[in-house]
């Protein structure tokens, strides 16, 4: 059986989408875990109604622990073998967890994600990838994220053994972190499994228009500065080639750059954070960077504040975190 998580925050505008596309999976034997974590719209009366429409469907109610911790709710509440996690504001095409179950039995795999489609309003965007189904290392599977990097989650276009959450060493959710932490829990999977496969059809539709990463308090991104650190230290010890770290090293630094230049821009009164964010910029060498447009802001604002902030508003990096 297959336990498909889907966390839930006043999503009420697209959740009835996601859930029927859930509800209409080709593969049967589900149980949809439903986590409202304190929804002040009605999305937990639209929970409640698939929850007496289908028994397949099954409501658990938090309030406001925030998402990682709802994602520790789900997986400790699952009862099926392998575990799939949806945004409640995109939804799945009908055949895609019976075409990732059918992989990974096949190949006797411990991991299946599929490719996935970016709808916006005016387009279809898909994401770079392999154009034909294979087998791929813990590193090879971390590039793949990083080059696919455009949705707000790294789970939700797979399918993990229940196993490698639960079994030594236990992967869980960090509960203090609230940007990338899906981002360091994908990396922990992958480095635990014994075999990743992937399948080039996309069957994941991730709809940017209702994924607003500005309505996030701002104080929370601060947290995927330690995630992405930890996911550094983390595979530094499974020796991956130095171009996969240097490719975090400039997340990490995109989002500190981000947080600085916000910072300044809103001028506090106390600017200790502004002076630690500046500090930062200097964690890692130039050498490192190989994004030269990140690495020239990197040394105006290492000069001066200003400067870096003023060029930083007329590019692209002001766009993304």
């Amino acid at each position: 059986m297959i336990s498909i998580i889907v966390t839930i925050y006043n999503s009420e505008k697209y959740l009835v989408r996601c859930l029927n596309s859930l509800r209409y999976q080709t593969y049967h034997r589900l149980e949809i875990i439903l986590i409202d974590d304190g929804s002040t719209d009605s999305s937990k009366l639209i929970c409640e109604k698939y929850q007496k429409l289908d028994n397949r469907f099954r409501l658990i109610n938090t309030n406001q622990i925030g998402l990682s911790a709802v994602r520790n709710v789900g997986i400790l509440a699952a009862k099926g073998d392998w575990i799939g996690f949806v945004h409640p504001a995109d939804w799945v095409e009908e055949i895609m967890f019976e075409q990732l179950m059918t992989t990974i039995t096949i190949h006797e795999a411990d991991i299946a994600a599929c490719k996935y489609v970016e709808e916006t309003r005016d387009e279809l965007i898909f994401p770079p990838g392999p154009e034909d189904k294979r087998f791929l290392s813990a590193e090879e599977a971390i590039r793949l994220l990083l080059l696919q990097n455009r949705t707000e989650s790294f789970l939700c276009n797979k399918l993990f053994s229940i196993k490698l959450f639960t079994e030594e060493p236990v992967i869980m959710f960090d509960q203090n972190i609230h940007l990338y932490e899906d981002f360091d829990v994908c990396c922990q999977l992958f480095l635990k499994s014994r075999s990743i496969i992937y399948v080039s059809e996309p069957r994941y539709h991730y709809m940017s228009e209702n994924h607003q990463w500005e309505s996030e308090k701002f104080e929370n991104y601060y947290s995927g500065l330690t995630a992405l650190l930890k996911t550094i230290e983390r595979l530094k010890t499974h020796s991956v080639q130095l171009d996969l770290l240097w490719l975090i090293k400039e997340m990490y630094l995109r989002l500190n750059l981000y947080l600085l230049m916000v910072l300044y821009e809103r001028k506090p009164k106390d600017k200790n954070q502004i002076k630690e964010l500046k500090r930062n910029l200097y964690r890692f060498k130039l050498s490192e960077i190989n994004d030269m447009p990140l690495k020239s802001l990197i040394m105006t604002a290492r000069m001066s504040l200003s400067t870096g902030y003023y060029m930083w508003g007329n590019s692209d990096l002001s766009k993304t975190k």
